[in-house]
């Protein structure tokens, strides 16, 4: 058994680090709160403009609990040394984790250089769905968009120019449940578009109910990608469309 005067000479000596790493830690999380003690002139604790702490055992109190624990231990009867090295190590295995996890956190956040998650280019050739409501005709020839009904009801199609004026509305009549394809060039009101970039907004109505927007998606191959706009964006047929609107990618049909 270790002699009592060298259990209590060694525990003041322990709690004296204990509490120099704890003052410590306590002056870096001050630091890097920013100060928040004062709130101006007023002179006030400044308690109404800090944030509330959460209920997570950091650093500083993992070692003021040690603290306490060495200050209220019995003198003839000190902590094994065992059990005190073995709370050393489970702090620094904390304080490991927690750094572990922080990293983790972080990683690819504000990170210009960070790869995505997938190469974009692998995209090329495969055809795709994405959410969106944009029509290109070029060489009188419009792009197609899709969408889905829910119920079965009154369909109706407003097309707006590049300005964002209402040029035309049509109404494709009562329409059965289910996925459609929507291509302007069979709309007898749409046939002679100009070239040019267009959106389409796709309203249904039924049950007597007042007509309602569907939401549109564009189906195509994919022919090129941009990696300079971020995110990056992929092309099909005449239409750029970023990266985060995918929504589907499938292998290209197998030739016949």
């Amino acid at each position: 058994m270790i002699p009592p005067v060298l259990a209590a000479s060694a525990a003041s000596a322990g709690i004296s680090a204990v509490q120099a790493l704890a003052s410590k830690l306590s002056s870096d999380e001050t630091s890097s709160s920013g100060g928040t003690g004062s709130t101006g002139s007023s002179g006030s604790s400044g308690s109404t403009g800090s944030t509330k702490r959460n209920d997570k055992l950091g650093q500083t109190e993992f070692l003021s609990l040690l603290v306490a624990q060495l200050q209220n231990q019995d003198p003839l009867n000190p902590m094994d040394s065992a059990d005190f090295s073995a709370q050393l190590a489970q702090f620094s295995s904390l304080e490991q984790l927690t750094q572990i996890n922080g990293k983790l956190d972080n990683l690819g956040k504000d990170d210009p250089s960070t790869t995505p998650a997938f190469d974009p280019v692998g995209l090329l050739g495969r055809d795709i769905t994405a959410n969106g409501s944009a029509v290109v005709v070029a060489s009188g020839d419009a792009s197609a968009l899709e969408y889905t009904l829910a119920d079965a009801g009154v369909v109706t199609v407003d097309v707006v120019n590049a300005s964002g004026k209402v040029i035309g509305t049509a109404e494709l009549g009562q329409t059965a449940a289910g996925t459609h394809k929507l291509d302007l060039d069979d709309v007898s009101k749409f046939a002679d578009l100009g070239d040019g970039d267009y959106s389409v907004v796709v309203k249904v109505a039924s049950g007597g109910k007042p007509a309602t927007t569907v939401k549109t998606q564009i189906t195509g191959t994919v022919s090129g990608v941009d990696l300079t706009t971020d995110p990056p964006t992929i092309r099909v047929g005449g239409l750029d469309i970023p990266l985060g609107d995918v929504r589907e990618v499938r292998a290209p049909a197998a030739n016949a």
